[in-house]
C-alpha cells in the first residue's frame, strides 16, 4: 500500500531503497511493471537501491556504483552494455573485487 502511495505523489525524485526484499519473483515482477507503468518518466526520476541487480537491470537507464563512500561508475547501462560488453552485474562484481 505504501507502494502506491508514493507513486501516487506527483514528485520529481522518486528514491526506492530495496522495493523487492522479501517479496517472491512474481510479485518483484509485478511491482517493476508498476512502477514502469505508473512513473512518467519524462517528468520524474527513480533513484532504485537493490540487491536484485539481474532483476532490474533490463529497467535501467542508468547505473551509479558506490564503494566506501566513492562513486565508482557513472555510466549509461546500454553504454555500458556495448562499450565495455558488460552487464550492470558484471560491472558490479568488477568494482566489488
Amino acid at each position: 500500500m505504501k507502494f502506491i502511495i508514493a507513486l501516487s505523489r506527483e514528485c520529481p525524485v522518486l528514491c526506492l531503497d530495496e522495493p523487492l526484499a522479501g517479496l517472491d519473483p512474481i510479485v518483484r515482477e509485478e511491482i517493476l511493471q508498476l512502477l514502469i507503468s505508473y512513473v512518467d518518466l519524462t517528468r520524474q526520476t527513480v533513484i532504485l537501491s537493490t540487491h536484485e541487480v539481474a532483476e532490474v537491470e533490463p529497467f535501467l537507464d542508468r547505473v551509479i556504483l558506490l564503494k566506501a563512500g566513492g562513486c565508482e561508475l557513472d555510466t549509461d547501462v546500454e553504454a555500458l552494455r556495448t562499450e565495455k560488453g558488460q552487464s550492470v552485474l558484471e560491472a558490479m562484481q568488477e568494482v566489488i573485487k
